[in-house]
């Protein structure tokens, strides 16, 4: 039986409820969730939701806009990327 490259079998058995692959198809998707929970597992909830399509057009963005600042929320709320079409929508704004 050929092994994936990307997911080692040892990692998890094929159709594994928890394995993200199952869920997600995609793996740069998969790849991007192992980081976020390894990394920043308090986002892991919010990615899933995006990754899922479940996520609201907000948590889209917010989710966008973490990724592209370093996920810092002081810097989206100062973001200078006025060309960004996101920039208006941006959240961590000061109100």
């Amino acid at each position: 039986m050929p092994t994936n490259p990307i997911r080692p079998s040892h990692v998890l058995p094929e159709g594994a409820k928890t394995d993200p692959e199952s869920e997600f198809p995609d793996l740069a998707r998969v790849r991007r969730l192992r980081q976020v929970s390894e990394h920043y597992p308090n986002r892991f909830g919010l990615f899933s939701r995006v990754y899922s399509g479940e996520a609201s057009p907000r948590e889209c963005i917010k989710a966008f806009c973490l990724e592209c600042n370093g996920w810092d929320k002081i810097a989206i709320g100062n973001c200078t990327a006025s060309a960004c079409p996101l920039h208006r929508l941006r959240p961590f704004q000061k109100k």
